[in-house]
């Protein structure tokens, strides 16, 4: 079969005019979790953590509804956890420049689950009082209003940029998973070992956030404090306040 020259030239060009696409690199759902191990104690950190938050607002509610059988206490319960993340977000982000992030959610762990273990103990002793909630409720408000944004700004320290998309979203996801999860598990456990043993439950969840916690390793050169980053965000602010 005799080939047609002019046939030949023109498949010829259309292979050179043609770009040669690489292959996407593997990548899955859950790189960032299967790359990175720090990213993966402070993931399952904060899903540990979140778990645990969620026992808590069902068993406030709950009890603060058995002691004072007003809806309208119930919602002062939330407000009251509310009120601090309102009030403290901004300051505890100053805060968390200056010192070291990975400690000060590791406190912020710590402190949690005593005070969870203090209310199951005051519960079962039967001395609860309405305003041990509140107070509960205010407190737990103050601690993520530390928490949260520690662990929000603890993953760019952990994941490279170019998986970073991937780790946020993973973060996420983990968390609005906890919205269903954790409802439901704490009305199993008040069902089955009562109201201080759903705050018991909620303790362990938190000691083993800070057991994760404590296993992660700041890459070398990162510090966990000192965010220049934030720094170069908050100079437009100053200059602008200074007009």
């Amino acid at each position: 079969m005799v080939s047609n020259p002019a046939v030949e030239e023109a498949r010829a060009e259309a292979a050179v005019a043609t770009p040669v696409v690489a292959a996407p690199p593997d990548e899955s759902l859950f790189t960032s979790l299967v790359r990175y191990p720090e990213f993966r104690f402070l993931w399952s950190a904060s899903l540990s953590t979140q778990l645990g938050q969620w026992f808590q607002n069902v068993a406030l509610g709950w009890l603060a509804l058995e002691l004072t059988n007003s809806a309208g206490f119930v919602g002062k319960i939330g407000f009251a956890s509310g009120v601090p993340i309102l009030l403290l977000s901004l300051p505890a982000g100053v805060l968390l420049d200056r010192i070291d992030r990975r400690r000060a959610l590791l406190v912020c762990q710590v402190v949690g689950a005593l005070l969870a273990m203090t209310i199951a103990v005051v519960n079962w002793r039967g001395l609860i009082e309405p305003w041990h909630l509140v107070l509960a409720a205010v407190v737990s408000g103050a601690l993520l209003a530390v928490s949260q944004p520690a662990t929000q700004t603890l993953v760019p320290a952990l994941v490279p940029r170019v998986d970073l998309p991937n780790a946020l979203a993973l973060t996420s996801a983990g968390n609005s998973s906890t919205r269903i999860v954790g409802p439901s598990i704490a009305g199993l456990l008040i069902g089955a070992v009562g109201l201080a043993g759903c705050f018991v439950a909620q303790s362990g969840t938190l000691l083993g956030a800070a057991v994760l916690t404590a296993f992660i390793r700041m890459p070398q050169g990162a510090r966990p404090g000192r965010d220049h980053g934030g720094e170069r965000r908050r100079r437009p602010v100053r200059l602008a306040l200074r007009r």
